[in-house]
């Protein structure tokens, strides 16, 4: 009654009684004595799905790491909460899974599968340390002295001097970092992270770093013209903005909820664009999934204005006096141009 995916994930029971098999999005539980076929299980389609050593369960290679009931034909437990293994191992012998990934990754996670009380035992590196490896972003200060790459596979940022081509500092990042920016008086430099519950703040003076927590899929930074603030835009878990203090380095204020943001590109790096006006106002967040533009005032803090916009907005830019935002619709091939003006 559904389409498998291509090509498809399948588990078979040992004793031959029920399959599970991959479905878009999703997975189903087929009875193999009567071919009464389950409802659609959601779970995000999966790599791979691989019996339990014990044959009770199914493990689910995608993002959330699942563990379905064969008796039950549901997701007992999720493992994981972060991207999707390209390759999924499970014991012969005892109820352990592993990972490992390709493109976003130097590490596996390993996870306890032992149905309702599954869960991740940690995480281990997969090769030698950490170097600079599939950089996706970059900050340049003012003075085209410095830049910072962040490293979205080996989950760090490499700081280097333009002046003697060199790199001068190596900070860890969390996992997959996502965008980088500097502070107008270049002292700090804030990372918004992909998979993990924090952003990154690194001392550029001191030399350290402070993760503060906040929601997951950060994927962009912009920095107030004061300094004294970082937002970043999340798009799991309920989308929305925080704010980060940047002299007490915690959250300041409630998440400001907005559209429904998403990836919007190459293998999830990309997200719905958040962009700061030139004075530090107004923040315009794209709803790339319900097709609206958020605005929101800095000085309140809250959304004042949700605005209809094109199909799948993605970036937001300002005039250079502020008073406009232009809007690039992806969907339809057109800009939108909104006038700035609050809640007006």
């Amino acid at each position: 009654g559904q389409s498998a995916t291509s090509i498809p994930a399948i588990a078979i029971k040992p004793d031959a009684t029920k399959a599970v098999l991959a479905v878009q999005n999703a997975v189903v539980v087929v009875n193999l004595s009567t071919d009464a076929v389950s409802s659609a299980i959601s779970t995000g389609t999966p790599n791979d799905l691989l019996a339990t050593a014990d044959g009770q369960y199914v493990v689910v290679g995608n993002y959330l790491g699942s563990i379905i009931s064969f008796a039950s034909e549901s997701i007992v437990a999720n493992t994981l909460n972060t991207t999707t293994p390209d390759y999924l191992a499970v014991s012969p012998a005892d109820a352990r899974a592993a990972t490992a990934h390709v493109l976003r990754k130097e590490v596996m996670e390993v996870m306890d599968v032992s149905g309702a009380t599954g869960h991740q035992e940690g995480v281990v590196p997969t090769g030698p340390a950490p170097e600079g490896d599939k950089a996706r972003g970059v900050a340049v200060n003012a003075a085209g002295t410095l830049a910072i790459v962040i490293n979205n596979h080996s989950q760090n940022a490499t700081v280097i001097d333009l002046t003697t081509d060199s790199i001068i500092a190596v900070y860890d990042a969390g996992e997959r970092p996502g965008d980088v920016k500097f502070t107008p008086d270049e002292t700090q430099a804030v990372i918004a992270n992909l998979d993990s519950y924090f952003a990154t703040v690194i001392d550029l003076v001191g030399g350290t770093t402070t993760n503060v927590a906040m929601g997951r899929r950060g994927g962009i930074v912009e920095i107030s013209p004061d300094g004294m603030y970082a937002y970043i835009p999340v798009d799991a878990d309920g989308d929305g903005v925080y704010r980060i203090n940047l002299n007490t380095l915690a959250v300041d204020g409630a998440k400001v909820l907005t559209g429904n943001m998403g990836g919007i590109g190459y293998v999830f790096d990309q997200s719905s664009g958040m962009t700061l006006s030139h004075d530090g106002a107004t923040l315009a967040v794209c709803g790339s999934f319900t097709n609206d533009l958020s605005i929101i005032d800095t000085a309140s803090w809250a959304e004042v204005k949700r605005v209809t916009v094109g199909t799948f907005p993605t970036r937001a830019a300002f005039s250079p006096d502020d008073s406009r935002i232009c809007v690039s619709n992806k969907n339809d091939d057109t800009v939108s141009v909104v006038t700035n003006a609050g809640a007006a």
